[in-house]
């Protein structure tokens, strides 16, 4: 009898540990990350992580270290800081012929979006100059009421700045974005499935394809590794024709703080790095 007890016991035990570690329906999946945010709600996020940006057409594989502040009313600040190989290395990504990609660093620069401005900055050319702005009004122009053919000359230059303010902000987009992205109405311009890493070494693998034309237009598929508990892992976004992806890995994911200065005029216009400052990336 207690050999019988000690059999069912240790089966139990056995089919428990061979139990999915995951739900494998993707809108469970969402629908447990929606309740994970409304449980755990946060003014934003402050995070690091190893950025690798490798463009297949050209073979080549660029590297940084970006810190991300992002706040809740729509203020994000990414600050891209090279890394440069180390001695000897060699990227693990191959071309067609075999030869593998041309490690790089990235330049340095920083982007920071509001609602109504997007700011591109990078270091002066040499030590103690001034920045290098490229700054874009995103707000709606002010106009007289009446038709006016300079205004409208204005207002397709503005628009055309717009644009490239609207492209700047989407490339930069991190897993930071995606829960905006899973929420109604965005939620019917992707579709959403599991990947092949779902469940693997306690991770959630989502992947999001367009499902419309002007999603499509900036991205060809996003994807987002997540740990058990819903802190993000990586991120990995691919350009609409598939030539170019940009990989991030997370060192560190944190909340916010209230009386950070990261968006101040002072902090935003300070450069205290010179280039290729960042700490060296052994490899992926």
């Amino acid at each position: 009898m207690g050999f019988r007890i000690r059999w069912l016991f240790g089966a139990v035990v056995l089919l428990t540990s061979w139990a999915p570690a995951f739900a494998d329906d993707v809108d469970k999946v969402l629908r447990d990350w929606s309740h994970h945010r409304l449980m755990n709600p946060q003014v934003g996020v402050h995070f690091k992580a190893r950025a690798f940006t490798c463009d297949h057409t050209f073979q080549t594989e660029t590297r940084s270290v970006v810190e991300c502040w992002t706040r809740s009313i729509g203020e994000v600040r990414l600050d891209f800081i090279p890394s440069e190989p180390a001695p000897g290395e060699v990227s693990r990504r191959t071309g067609p012929n075999g030869k593998p990609y041309t490690l790089m660093p990235r330049r340095p620069e920083r982007w920071v979006f509001t609602p109504q401005r997007m700011r591109q900055l990078f270091p002066g050319a040499n030590p103690g100059d001034p920045p290098e702005v490229h700054d874009v009004d995103l707000s709606p122009p002010k106009r007289s009421g009446s038709w006016n053919p300079l205004e409208a000359v204005a207002d397709h230059v503005a628009g055309q700045w717009q644009a490239f303010g609207q492209r700047g902000a989407n490339s930069m987009m991190t897993v930071a974005d995606i829960p905006i992205l899973l929420e109604e109405p965005e939620r019917k311009r992707w579709d959403v499935r599991l990947g092949r890493l779902h469940g693997v070494k306690d991770q959630i693998h989502l992947v999001l394809t367009p499902a419309a034309a002007g999603v499509s237009r900036e991205f060809s598929q996003i994807e987002v590794l997540l740990l058990r508990d819903f802190t993000p892992f990586a991120f990995r976004s691919f350009d609409p024709a598939g030539t170019s992806e940009t990989v991030y890995v997370y060192s560190s994911w944190l909340p916010l703080e209230r009386d950070t200065d990261a968006f101040t005029e002072e902090s935003i216009a300070r450069w205290p790095l010179a280039r290729n400052t960042a700490p060296r990336l052994e490899g992926r």
